[in-house]
């Protein structure tokens, strides 16, 4: 059965590695993009992307939904809530966010093991400067669908280093038969996978929580919620995420509707893959 790496392994381990060694970032909690690059301050593909923190360092990624409302991963939390659990947001640098006080958390009810990895944050007050990420509610979610993660992780599996400014990587969808073979059977229905089967780019720790976004309808919606894998950007291990369209009842039941995305028709033919990531890595969101 597969590691873990991107999944917290204890809330306590967290905290007492903050406290006794001073660490500015933990290894244990997190995952980070590899061989990817720093996201352009001028870009607004990652504007409502957050930085969940204790005691002011990062541990996990999220995203906005609404204007008191962060998604995230289950993993990423566990209680009790102190006041020194906060999200961050407002720049792609973490020294440059504002910091934004946890009202409560609230977890998957049948989050086990890496299966229903999500969870939601409810904010003190409203973010009225940012607009909130559109979920994915309906996308058919195929193989080499263009894709995006980003996050504040290690650059190298291992590191306990945070880079400061939010990296990203292009790291199509990747077929979820091919995906659940390689991990034995590990792929529930809830996860989706993206990166490439040769390895090579991928999140890794520090990422966790943080937003796969997919182009669907000329629009980026978010798809995933980076979740778990074996190791990172490993030969035959795409990374796997939470599949965040099984999710709208239960993350509507808490904070009311959310807007969909925009149901475009369009009768032009798929772009190769290939095409899709040289346009948008050279040109930007």
């Amino acid at each position: 059965m597969s590691q873990k790496p991107y999944q917290k392994r204890s809330q306590l381990f967290l905290k007492w590695l903050l406290l006794v060694l001073c660490a500015c970032y933990s290894y244990a909690a997190q995952t980070r993009i590899i061989n990817g690059s720093a996201v352009d301050d001028a870009s607004n593909r990652w504007y409502f992307t957050v930085s969940y923190r204790y005691d002011g360092a990062h541990t996990c990624g999220g995203t906005l939904i609404a204007p008191t409302w962060v998604l995230t991963a289950a993993h990423c939390w566990e209680d009790p809530r102190t006041d020194k659990d906060t999200v961050a947001l407002g720049s792609y640098t973490l020294a440059n966010q504002r910091d934004i006080a946890i009202k409560q958390a609230i977890v998957h009810p049948d989050y086990i093991g890496d299966d229903n990895d999500i969870a939601l944050f409810e904010l003190e007050e409203p973010i009225t400067d940012i607009t909130p990420v559109i979920l994915d509610r309906a996308s058919p979610l195929a193989a080499n669908t263009p894709s995006w993660v980003a996050g504040w992780g290690v650059s190298t599996e291992g590191s306990q280093t945070s880079e400061p400014a939010l990296m990203e990587v292009f790291v199509p969808l990747v077929d979820v038969n091919d995906c659940n073979r390689s991990y034995g059977g590990g792929v529930t229905d809830n996860m989706i996978c993206a990166g490439y089967m040769e390895g090579g780019k991928d999140s890794c720790q520090g990422d966790s929580g943080g937003p796969l976004i997919s182009r669907y309808h000329q629009q980026w919606i978010q798809t995933g919620i980076v979740s778990w894998g074996e190791g990172c950007a490993q030969a035959r291990y795409p990374g796997v995420y939470t599949k965040v369209q099984n999710y709208i009842a239960w993350i509507e039941q808490h904070t009311g509707a959310l807007p969909h995305p925009v149901e475009t028709v369009t009768t032009e033919p798929p772009l190769n893959p290939a095409v899709v990531y040289y346009l948008l890595d050279s040109s930007g969101p």
